[in-house]
């Protein structure tokens, strides 16, 4: 992910940048002959030709796959304006065995493997560390993020685009300048550990937390660190794992309140018996690590959450004000409201109508079912509600779930207004929505159909919607995932497995008091074989029937922070 830095770290890159290009110090080295390295044969020493005998690009561009073009769009901009050549651009998909390209970022390429490998060696790695380099018929420009990258380019444009080519290769290396400080773990740079979080079913506020952290670790040692996902990288050292990652030495934490930090040779395990202790966690190991600087396995810890929490500011903190583990036998009606069975529901499919059942919600194993099933009469869910229990306004909703599967299952975890009233546009929010085809799911905002909705003004009407679609050929089915509404006077963010996926910013032509700025109650059901549903519900396998007709939640949780404009209401 593309990350915007600081304006303390631009200026860092800027002042390295203006010491490094502008002379030829120990910042700059532009040397191969004396270079042990070129001596063992990485790097190329022949001579660069970009204008092939028919006048054509002898060159092609490679960027990776999925990244930003703008560097390598730079790069093809100035070769055409420059020589009037115009070099084919593209991603790293095709075979570049034994042909002339030159490499922008980190490709695929070896060639790029061993520039990269060579800059953190000899180098440093640092955010602003860039190298270019001839590497058998390729031309290596990589730095260690878009920026450094985007300035290799410059200077490439600037020192090595000629029309007579350049003699005996190139190799320039560009180091960070500035007063780095040295942390270290087990006596190893920080700079050479990964972040590892889960591939899905992982926090939002932990991913916040996990951003901070890389945002202080660069200010302080001049180190990007990377945010993989454990299902996308080979387990290895020089790891530092938050929540459950699929790696060895993990451990769940029962206990809601307790948050560990284990350090154990090179690698690091940051965990919480809840999302926001793992997200405390995170932000207590980054404490420690830029006071202490120099970590041990001696330095682990582990801490209560409800005590930590009281040594952090609440007006810039998220706290939990409300959530439910659903531990027990039975649904805590304290939190929630089970709605009643419905003598007749709406239209269903097959000339039947589909309604709500109170047996078909239960709480096992520490989570929410609700299981949907049909009989001759009719096509059952059931819900949850807080209606009578609590409404908020403003905050972060996150819940963990497995969605049902299978063609005429409807399942959601959805706001609407507190206490609806009769004849006003009623707002509904769906932070994520499933009509039964579990690859896919969706997060919305619009208003219920009504008299007043068609003639109040309000974008709700419109319909906002965002699909999203499940990863790797996987469904939301398969196993558990986290969805997140974060929300506030100014925009609406839909987050899923930590990440956002769906924004929308609010404008004062909206009318939005009347719509989205209201207090809301919050609903988690399920129904079966509505008639608006275009998947239908006779297409259902036998084993969908009854296996993947479940709607499971393993907790859920509301937070906010300490400030006039977040309303939390509970009703006795």
């Amino acid at each position: 992910m593309k990350r915007v830095l600081s304006f303390a770290l631009v200026l860092i890159i800027a002042m390295g940048l203006l010491s490094a290009c502008g002379s030829d110090e120990a910042a700059s080295s532009n040397s191969i002959g004396g270079d042990s390295t070129a001596a063992n044969g990485i790097f190329s020493t022949a001579d660069v030709q970009f204008v092939g005998s028919d006048g054509g690009s002898v060159y092609s561009i490679i960027r990776p796959e999925g990244s930003d073009s703008a560097c390598s769009s730079y790069v093809f901009k100035q070769l055409k304006q420059k020589l009037n050549v115009s070099a084919k651009n593209s991603s790293d998909t095709e075979d570049g065995a034994d042909k002339y390209e030159i490499l922008v970022g980190y490709t695929n390429r070896p060639e790029s493997a061993k520039a990269k490998d060579y800059l953190v060696q000899n180098v440093g790695g640092r955010v602003n560390d860039y190298i270019i380099c001839t590497i058998g018929k390729k031309i290596v420009i990589l730095g260690m993020s878009d920026d450094a990258t985007m300035a290799a380019c410059e200077q490439f444009a600037k020192d090595y685009i000629k029309a007579d080519g350049i003699k005996g290769g190139i190799k320039v290396t560009v180091a960070s300048t500035g007063d780095f400080e040295n942390i270290t773990v087990n006596n190893t740079s920080i700079g050479k550990f990964k972040f590892v979080r889960p591939h899905f079913n992982s926090s939002y506020l932990a991913q916040l937390e996990m951003e901070k952290l890389t945002d202080t670790i660069l200010k302080a040692t001049g180190f990007m660190l990377p945010i993989v996902e454990d299902d996308y990288v080979t387990e290895g050292d020089l790891e530092v794992n938050f929540g459950l990652t699929n790696r060895s030495g993990v451990t769940a934490i029962a206990d809601y309140d307790k948050y560990e930090v284990k350090i154990s040779g090179n690698k690091v395990y940051i965990n919480g018996g809840t999302v926001h202790a793992t997200t405390l966690a995170i932000s207590e190991f980054s404490k420690l690590l830029t006071s202490k600087k120099t970590l041990t396995d001696a330095d682990s810890f582990s801490g209560s959450y409800a005590k930590t929490i009281q040594s952090y500011d609440y007006a810039t903190t998220w706290r939990p004000v409300f959530g439910d583990e659903f531990d027990g036998d039975e649904v805590d009606t304290s939190k929630w409201k089970v709605q009643p069975k419905t003598a007749n529901g709406r239209e269903g499919q097959n000339g039947k109508f589909s309604g709500m059942d109170p047996n078909a919600v239960f709480v096992r194993e520490g989570m929410l079912t609700i299981a949907a099933h049909e009989d001759d009469k009719g096509y059952w869910g059931g819900e949850i509600v807080t209606e009578d229990t609590m409404n908020y306004k403003f905050g972060y909703i996150e819940f963990s779930c497995i969605t049902p599967d299978g063609d005429g299952f409807w399942s959601l975890l959805w706001l609407t207004r507190g206490k609806v009233e009769p004849g006003y546009a009623t707002p509904e929010i769906d932070v994520n929505e499933c009509f039964g085809n579990a690859k896919i799911t969706s997060s919305c905002a619009h208003s219920w159909p009504s008299a007043a909705a068609e003639t109040e003004k309000g974008w709700l009407h419109e319909y906002k919607a965002q699909k999203l679609y499940c990863l790797d050929e996987k469904h939301f089915g398969e196993d558990f995932h986290t969805f997140g509404f974060l929300w506030d006077e100014n925009e609406m963010k839909f987050t899923a497995d930590g990440k956002v996926h769906f924004t929308y910013t609010n404008t004062t032509e909206q009318d939005i008091d009347s719509f989205v700025n209201d207090e809301m109650m919050v609903r988690i059901g399920m129904s079966m074989g509505r008639k608006n549903n275009s998947l239908l519900v006779e297409n259902l396998t036998e084993y969908e029937r009854y296996n993947t007709n479940k709607f499971i939640v393993d907790w859920v949780h509301l937070y906010q922070m300490d400030d006039p404009k977040y309303i939390f209401r509970l009703f006795s």
